[in-house]
């Protein structure tokens, strides 16, 4: 039987495969009212959905990579590097950052997710 650290593992897996695959169950592993910090910004579920157009938009083959993992009975961490080619003329884009979730009941109720402010590197 799986332990909640290597259940919490398996979900932080499956966040980072559905993002990177842009399914929309994605936005079903928060619960509608999980907290969401981006730097000092605090958007909804609804609001996240919405504001990461932008970087899609500019970034379509965006994919995150973890780098490293771990998990405890109640997060997951990841340390991942994103990387893709602007639309607007294909330079390719990387940066790094890290995403910390608290789980409960199997459903993602709180996130931080950080991006390295000294990237992105341009090639």
């Amino acid at each position: 039987m799986a332990t909640n650290r290597e259940k919490n593992l398996e979900l932080g897996r499956r966040f980072n495969d559905l993002w990177n695959a842009r399914d929309p169950a994605f936005w079903e592993l928060p619960t509608p009212a999980a907290v969401i910090h981006v730097g000092k910004a605090r958007p909804t579920v609804a609001q996240a959905m919405t504001g990461e157009a932008p970087l899609l938009e500019a970034m379509p083959d965006c994919r995150r990579e973890v780098l490293r993992e771990t998990a405890d009975d109640d997060h997951f961490i990841h340390h991942w590097r994103c990387s893709g080619r602007l639309a607007s003329d294909g330079r390719l884009v990387e940066w790094e950052g890290c995403t910390w979730a608290r789980i409960e009941g199997r459903r993602i109720t709180e996130i931080w997710i950080f991006g390295d402010p000294a990237e992105p590197k341009l090639d």
